[in-house]
């Protein structure tokens, strides 16, 4: 059971993911969009969980990401052409030009993963582009 706090958003509270079965062995988490707050990577990795998270608009130096167990890295999953940050608060006064953008395929065979346990993203918008782009069509199917 993860916990979130009820008063930071609609909908918090405990989240029952991956139950009894993170016992039994090491789990790949994939987290996409971090922002100003890391507790759930950090939660799933304090865990035991192999956990990266993703997010572009994060610099490598912020609290939300310095110091943590989980492994960040620092470009948006998903496609530049299918991205507009207008009104996007992380993204203020930057195009997406300026963005690194890996697919998901591209980020797994990158970092040598075949399969993921978990996906997490809250990436204000662009999650549709995500399944439409990268899940429809691929093998990549994240168990949870």
């Amino acid at each position: 059971l993860i916990d979130h706090d009820p008063r930071f958003g609609e909908g918090q509270g405990r989240k029952n993911i991956l139950n009894e079965l993170l016992l039994s062995r090491k789990y790949i988490v994939y987290a996409a969009g971090i922002a100003d707050d890391s507790e759930f990577e950090e939660r799933l990795a304090r865990d035991g969980c192999e956990v990266h998270a993703f997010d572009c608009t994060v610099a490598l130096d912020k609290p939300s990401v310095t110091g943590k167990k989980f492994i960040f890295h620092d470009w948006c999953l998903g496609f530049r052409n299918r991205t507009s940050f207008e009104g996007n608060i992380f993204a203020a006064g930057r195009s997406a030009e300026e963005f690194v953008f890996k697919t998901l395929s591209e980020t797994m065979a990158e970092l040598g993963h075949e399969n993921i346990d978990l996906l997490k993203f809250d990436i204000e918008g662009f999650e549709w582009g995500l399944f439409e782009q990268d899940f429809y069509g691929s093998t990549v199917r994240p168990m949870q």
